[in-house]
């Protein structure tokens, strides 16, 4: 049996504009989520919970930083995945056991009835998600029908979209092919974070190279400390200005107390103004500081060789 939304825009009786867009986030209970982590050294049972709880509240909350998504609506069974993201500012449908592909449906069809014409469902693990990449690859579909994104293995789906008609879910095991053979036009030029949905330890790797949401980040550093423990002179700096490659990718940070110092070098990874990082002094002076994390060539191969 459904239990309504306490609040819910879908009450109000008002009729989404066609030219934006709902998005439907299934978040399964997080007891059940994530098991596939539990293997990340210093990362236990609770933590894992905690991880699985960070990685919804990113994707919702780039979801809502999107231009053109109007409204996000969260399908889930967990209470406090639903008090998380309302916080945040979804809108909550409480679902009991009704599995993934009926969750997303439920969503839809709910969207629908208030008049929504544009909706998308997006999966609930992806920490990396950049805002950018979501309004990119939903005005990139057709202007009537449906299409979606893969996962980077060319296997999963992490969008699914339909302008006009229901969504017609396919989630689960090979779900890019599924949703191909019904009819769903697969998007093949669409930004990395959208395709970076994490379910095992490479994966998790991958997301913290190319940069988690702030939620994410702050639990991250925990579960690594178990792989690799910082060294005793190691800081926390935010990152001022994105890598100019002109500058062999070097790049400005701030310390805590407002100092700008130099940091480096960046190897290709696409920084963000306002991550935090963990760098040690650098004996040679140029730059000032050297990233100690994240950093690929800081952790073990061992630790983190992918699971699959």
């Amino acid at each position: 049996m459904l239990q309504q939304p306490q609040r819910c825009c879908w009450q109000d009786g008002a009729v989404a504009d066609a030219s934006d867009w709902t998005v439907v986030i299934p978040v399964k209970e997080l007891a059940a989520a994530k098991t596939r982590l539990a293997d990340i050294p210093g990362l236990g049972p609770s933590s894992r919970i905690a991880i699985a709880l960070a990685f919804a509240c990113d994707t919702v909350a780039a979801a809502r930083a999107c231009p053109i998504v109007q409204s996000v609506l969260v399908v889930t069974a967990d209470d406090t995945v639903a008090a998380a993201v309302r916080a945040l500012g979804a809108e909550v449908i409480v679902e009991v056991g009704v599995g993934l592909n009926a969750a997303v449906n439920l969503g839809a069809e709910t969207a629908g009835r208030a008049g929504a014409v544009r909706i998308a469902a997006l999966v609930g693990d992806l920490p990396a998600l950049r805002p950018q990449d979501l309004t990119a690859a939903l005005q990139a579909g057709p202007a009537a029908g449906r299409f979606h994104v893969s996962d980077d293995a060319n296997v999963g789906t992490t969008l699914l979209a339909a302008v006009g008609e229901p969504l017609n879910a396919h989630f689960g095991q090979d779900s890019n092919q599924r949703h191909i053979q019904s009819g769903s036009l697969q998007l093949s030029d669409v930004g990395a974070s959208l395709r970076l949905d994490v379910d095992t330890r490479g994966d998790f790797r991958r997301a913290c190279e190319l940069g988690t949401g702030k939620y994410t980040s702050r639990l991250v550093a925990v579960a690594l400390a178990g792989a690799a423990a910082p060294p005793s002179d190691a800081i926390s700096i935010t990152i001022r200005t994105t890598p100019d490659p002109a500058d062999l990718g070097f790049m400005t940070g701030f310390l805590d107390d407002g100092t700008v110092v130099t940091l480096g070098p960046v190897t290709g990874q696409p920084w963000r103004a306002g991550q935090r990082l963990t760098a040690v002094p650098n004996p040679g002076g140029d730059p000032d500081f050297l990233i100690q994390w994240p950093n690929n060539a800081q952790w073990p191969d061992s630790t983190w060789e992918p699971g699959h």
